[in-house]
């Protein structure tokens, strides 16, 4: 059976890399991110193997298609789009 933890991480737009290294040390932990909501402060993980895997954010008040699939090109999966133009 696995495990789900619920944690609330605090963020601003000016400084993402603290959610992208908290993200990456969660994951380096064996605790994978499965679901992002509440504002991108509430973050979902599941237990499972440890995993070296990168995060970004990034914020487009007007992303279009050519926008996401530069990021499918790269095989990168988007985890979460909201709070008026965030991505993750």
């Amino acid at each position: 059976m696995n495990t789900v933890k619920t944690h609330w991480f605090w963020w601003w737009g000016w400084e993402p890399n603290k959610l992208i290294s908290w993200l990456e040390e969660k994951e380096a932990q064996g605790c994978n991110l499965f679901q992002v909501g509440a504002m991108g402060l509430l973050f979902r993980f599941r237990k499972g193997e440890k995993r070296k895997i990168s995060y970004g954010v990034d914020f487009q008040a007007k992303a279009d298609d050519e926008y996401i699939a530069i990021f499918q090109e790269d095989s990168w999966e988007l985890m979460w789009t909201g709070a008026g133009g965030w991505y993750l």
